[in-house]
């Protein structure tokens, strides 16, 4: 956390979130909860974590929970995101692709408005097929993900639509991957 002055920037000591090297870093602040959400992958096994801070106004750092692994696959890098998932206070969808084949996954977690932790309702593979280089948004209007990515059979780019399933419990797309159509953009509107 750092204080800009007239002529200078000064910083609080770092809080250690992870001991081991990372990869892929996102980060997001959730003002519902007000709470920070980092997720990255782990250099040694690959696999994606993820770990929920908030503010402490007595010390000016970042206090962390506990990380915890979101999924005991390898994520490729560097897809991974952060996305808020619905109009629900601190639910949010961390996307990311499997290192073997490229395939969307993602978990729905809730980030509690009370401690640094999360529910995490389990891994779901989105997409069955290739899909990197990819970034996302919520469409509050819609109530859903927009995924845009490049699909490895034609390198062209694609959309998908995510939404949260009608029983709260995790996530699943939303009508067919679509591909844009670079010539005409006006056709994907």
């Amino acid at each position: 956390v750092g204080t800009a002055g007239t002529s200078s920037i000064s910083w609080s000591a770092a809080t250690q979130i992870e001991s081991a090297g990372i990869m892929c870093p996102q980060i997001r602040f959730d003002s519902g909860t007000g709470r920070l959400i980092c997720f990255y992958r782990l250099a040694a096994t690959w696999y994606p974590y993820a770990v929920i801070g908030s503010y402490n106004s007595s010390n000016g750092l970042i206090d962390w929970g506990t990380k915890t692994v979101v999924s005991s696959t390898a994520a490729e890098s560097p897809n991974l995101r952060i996305c808020k998932a619905s109009s629900t206070t601190g639910k949010y969808a961390l996307l990311w692709t499997k290192n073997a084949d490229s395939t969307l996954r993602s978990p729905l977690i809730t980030i509690s408005s009370s401690a640094n932790s999360f529910t995490n309702d389990g891994e779901a593979e989105l997409l069955s097929e290739s899909f990197q280089y990819f970034e996302c948004a919520y469409d509050a209007n819609a109530d859903r993900i927009i995924a845009i990515g490049r699909r490895n059979t034609n390198n062209r780019p694609h959309v998908q639509r995510i939404k949260v399933k009608s029983g709260n419990d995790g996530l699943e797309t939303d009508g067919s991957l679509v591909e844009v159509d670079t010539t005409d953009p006006s056709k994907d509107m």
